[in-house]
Formats: structure tokens, sequence, C-alpha cells
């Protein structure tokens, strides 16, 4: 378990090197919701979920920004406003994790919910005008970067997952089966003749 879990972080560290080292190429602003993203997918759980939680990320963000619409247009620009905007979005993704268990989970709605408040809030304070130019693009920047991270964490998991089943002799690695494949050709040419 402990080489597993090794070899996973360090899978998922080369990837967060290449990413923080590439940001400003690949146009991520921050980093921290990537990293956030990778915390979604516990190591070497085969996928398991992953659907379920990229949902669940989509409606978390999809939250978030519904609370600063709400604010935004409809409501007094004072903390309360947050506080009320907050709590209903959370009771609606919390509703829906209930009646829904299949399509979506609780935790990954409230991380991507708090990393999109988070990393927007600030924005919205200091311009709170050109909020409807800005939200749309802070919001797929957030679902991008969450998404990326979840990607990396279920590769890893996936190459865990294959090398454990490996070492447990239900996959024949490919080196091997290339090598059987060439003694196969000869035993059904010798055969032949």
């Amino acid at each position: 378990m402990r080489r597993k879990l090794w070899l996973g972080t360090f899978l998922i560290a080369v990837a967060s090197g290449f990413i923080v080292t590439h940001s400003e190429t690949l146009g991520m602003k921050t980093v921290w919701p990537f990293i956030a993203g990778l915390a979604l997918t516990p190591l070497g759980a085969r996928g398991r979920g992953l659907m379920r939680t990229a949902l669940s990320v989509l409606v978390g963000i999809g939250a978030g920004v519904a609370v600063f619409v709400g604010v935004t247009e409809w409501m007094p620009w004072i903390p309360v406003s947050f506080g009320i905007a907050v709590g209903i979005a959370i009771a609606i993704m919390g509703t829906a994790a209930v009646f829904a268990p299949r399509l979506f989970a609780l935790p990954p709605m409230l991380v991507a919910f708090a990393v999109f408040y988070g990393s927007y809030a600030t924005q919205w304070a200091s311009d709170r005008g050109a909020f409807r130019g800005e939200a749309a693009g802070a919001a797929a920047t957030v679902l991008l970067s969450v998404l990326a991270g979840l990607a990396v964490s279920f590769v890893a998991s996936q190459a865990l997952a294959l090398e454990a089943r490996q070492r447990a002799g239900e996959v024949i690695p490919l080196r091997n089966r290339l090598a059987g494949y060439g003694d196969t050709e000869r035993r059904a040419a010798a055969g032949g003749m």
C-alpha cells in the first residue's frame, strides 16, 4: 500500500510541477484550483464515480456563479446578502445530493463551490460593475482547472490500478505480449510444416 501511494504521489507531483511551471502558457491565472481538483479523486480509486464527481464539480461552480448573480442582480451588496445566498446555494446542493445520490456527491460540490467563491470574490469586490463580462470567464477558468486536476488524479489512479493488476498477474504487460507473439508465430509456423 505504501509503494502504491508513493508511486501515485510521484505521478501527481510530476504533473503538478509541469502545470505550475507552464501555468502562464496554459492560460491559468491561479494554480490552486488545479490542486483542489487533484484531491477530489482518491489515489487508487480506479475511476469509480468519476462522472459523478465531475458533474458535482459542475454543479458546485454553477452554484457559486448563481450566488454572485443573485447578489449582483437582485440583492443589496452587503454581507447579509452573501450569507443568505450562500446558505440557499448550499441547501440546494445538499438537497440534490440527498435526492439524487447516484448523480451528485456533496463534498465535490462544496469544494468546487468554495474554489469558485474564493477565487472570484476579491475580483468581484474590486469591480462589481464588470460582473457580466468577468463571471463567465472566471467560472470557465476555475472549472477547467478543477477538472484538469480531477483528470490528472484519475490518470494516476488508473496507472496504479494497472500496476496492481499486473503484479497480481491479471494483466499481461505489453512487452510480454509482444515477446509471446513472436513465440506463437514461430510455434504456428513449426506446427504447420
